[in-house]
């Protein structure tokens, strides 16, 4: 016959550093301000993506004697074939809005369920603060 076999185990969970203060500065300034360091995060990154990579490509052309000077100091069925290869103008592809942009999707769902949320809670502190006068 099957026997059963039971084992209980105790978990003890204990803060790494010792500090766990919820209602500390540290903590305070995370739930205060989280929302626009997303914001922020999501600023820097689109900036990145969609103004300077793209300038940044466009813009970065080597002179001439820079590149005769590399080519030349290739073998010469291999020089055709680099000139046009460094002298091709390049393309930015936004890296983003690979996989369809899910990336601003999921973003936007962030920021606007952050958005809503902050709406809602000054909401209550307004009604709660007309209550109270």
């Amino acid at each position: 016959m099957a026997e059963e076999v039971t084992t209980s185990y105790q978990l003890q969970v204990s803060p790494v550093n010792g500090n766990h203060d919820a209602q500390g500065p540290v903590a305070k300034w995370v739930r205060s301000m989280w929302r626009p360091c997303a914001a922020l995060i999501y600023l820097f990154i689109c900036l990145f993506d969609f103004v300077i990579a793209p300038w940044f490509i466009q813009v970065e052309m080597t002179s001439l004697s820079e590149i005769f000077t590399y080519i030349l100091q290739m073998p010469s069925d291999q020089q055709a074939q680099a000139l046009n290869t460094l002298t091709t103008p390049r393309s930015w592809e936004s890296l983003t809005l690979q996989g369809g942009g899910l990336f601003h999707i999921a973003f936007g769902a962030i920021l606007g369920a952050s958005a809503w949320t902050r709406g809602m809670e000054k909401r209550e502190r307004a009604a709660v603060e007309k209550v109270a006068k």
